[in-house]
């Protein structure tokens, strides 16, 4: 199964040398997908990508700049990993409506959904390629995947090059550690918010996502009070 799970209709780029060039031309044309692009100096024509960039590569891999073979293996691996985990375990907030009385801006959310929950709700996928995006899910632990990010994080930053010398922050040290008591339970919980999504434990959905992974994760040896 390809890493896009529906049929790419048209690409929306900005004005760098690594998307405006021959090849990327080519490419669309052959696959017939529209390709244009953004304005210069206007970063607001790419927000949703701004958005993800800053929320889940900037905050987990940082500013750092990583050159060679080996950095680029190391960022593929990182990346596998973790388009699983915040495609099939974060959900997201989408604007509903958005409306001003006087000074006041009143937004409206639907409910929160992961991306994974949006692609089997969606009429335009197949039945087979929802069957598969199921099928890779259960065979999936957020515990297991957060682990796995932490170990490749370490083995990417090996690669991290950066200008004044100093050693980095890793997002995910910043957390403090759990009591051995209840390791197993925090660690899983904060898998499902550490990339940004605390705002939501209010939120019904969210508590239902969770509610329902604590099920499904018995059969991983994880016990929850």
């Amino acid at each position: 199964m390809k890493l896009i799970p529906f049929d790419l209709k048209g690409l929306d780029t900005d004005g760098g040398s690594e998307f405006i060039n021959h090849e990327l031309l080519e490419y669309c044309e052959k696959n017939s997908v529209t390709f244009t692009r953004a304005r210069t100096h206007k970063k607001n024509d790419q927000a949703f990508v701004e958005e993800k960039n800053g929320s889940v590569v900037r905050r987990l891999v940082g500013y750092d700049r990583f050159q060679g073979i080996k950095s680029r293996a190391a960022r593929a691996n990182f990346y596998q990993v973790l388009r699983q985990y915040v495609n099939f375990f974060q959900p997201l907030l989408k604007l509903q409506q958005k409306s001003r009385e006087g000074g006041r801006v009143s937004k409206k959310y639907h409910i929160a959904k992961t991306p994974y929950q949006r692609i089997t709700l969606s009429e335009a996928i197949s039945s087979e390629i929802k069957n598969e995006l199921e099928a890779e899910y259960l065979k999936l632990a957020p515990v297991f995947l957060m682990d796995e990010l932490k170990r490749l994080l370490q083995e990417l930053m090996q690669f991290a090059w950066q200008i004044n010398g100093k050693q980095r922050n890793i997002a995910f040290d910043r957390v403090s550690e759990p009591d051995k008591k209840n390791c197993q339970k925090r660690q899983y919980l904060k898998s499902l918010i550490i990339l940004g999504t605390k705002n939501l434990k209010t939120n019904g959905a969210f508590q239902g996502l969770i509610e329902s992974e604590k099920t499904r994760s018995r059969k991983y040896g994880l016990k929850f009070n």
